[in-house]
């Protein structure tokens, strides 16, 4: 149900840029939903090998930022990424409190949308480069759907949820020379919190080049981990998502 958001590429010297990329995502998600009336228990789905979804997946994304004076930002990104799949199941599936028997043909979508904003602070600050600290939300919604017609009869489970999760993360970047620099970003969620609980571990790392003062392109690697458990009256799940890749990017900034 979730996911997380684009890095940061920005130089020491830059008072706003916007970013926007392709990243080429290698993905492994589950999925377990539970009758939450009767507190039966859900089947645990892996996309990926159940339900036949792609592992690889090109996903653009976006962001940008401006600064207040040297140390302090303001920052915000979308991401987007969904996959759709099918198979003949060879075990009854329970989600929530519709059961899929065997050999049906099921038919499934997942998709999340994640809007991040932040507000950063560098105390460690030069023209040659910064290490600093911000605090956000990702305000994330998440989509599933389950259907199957078995003997004439259309099966079928489907929710959207909206979840605001709070951040902290660790950035940094440094100007190699007037063309070439380097910058990286993790970002750490624990929470425990209103029937949520979860951790996330989001770290990446770029190498960019100004081709102009106000534009430049780069490459770089990003690793996402996320663990997520719902306990609500509407909505009991387990949910495992998992991706990582290259990216590349162009940026404008002033």
């Amino acid at each position: 149900m979730l996911a997380a958001a684009p890095a940061h590429a920005e130089r020491p010297e830059d008072k706003a840029w916007l970013k926007a990329g392709v990243f080429r995502a290698s993905v492994d998600t589950s999925l377990k939903i539970d009758d939450s009336k009767l507190g039966i228990p859900g089947t645990r789905i892996d996309f990926e090998e159940d339900l036949g979804f792609r592992r690889h997946a090109w996903k653009p994304k976006v962001e940008g930022g401006v600064r207040f004076g040297k140390a302090f930002r303001v920052e915000a990104d979308y991401f987007s990424l969904g996959r759709s799949g099918g198979a003949a199941i060879d075990a009854e599936i329970r989600i929530d409190d519709t059961v899929f028997p065997v050999d049906a043909e099921l038919d499934a979508s997942f998709r999340t949308d994640v809007w991040r904003i932040a507000a950063g602070w560098s105390p460690l600050h030069s023209q040659k480069g910064e290490l600093g600290l911000s605090a956000g939300v990702h305000l994330t919604r998440a989509r599933y759907s389950f259907s199957a017609e078995v003997a004439g009869v259309e099966l079928s489970e489907a929710k959207s949820k909206t979840v605001p999760l709070p951040n902290v993360s660790l950035f940094g970047n440094y100007s190699i020379d007037g063309t070439w620099g380097l910058n990286g970003r993790v970002d750490l969620l624990s929470m425990k919190m209103g029937g949520y609980k979860g951790k996330l571990v989001d770290a990446q790392a770029t190498v960019s080049a100004r081709i102009h003062r106000h534009f430049g392109a780069g490459l770089g690697y990003r690793y996402v981990d996320y663990d997520l458990r719902v306990r609500k009256s509407d909505l009991r799940a387990e949910v495992d998502y998992r991706y990582h890749g290259p990216f590349a990017f162009a940026e404008l900034a002033f």
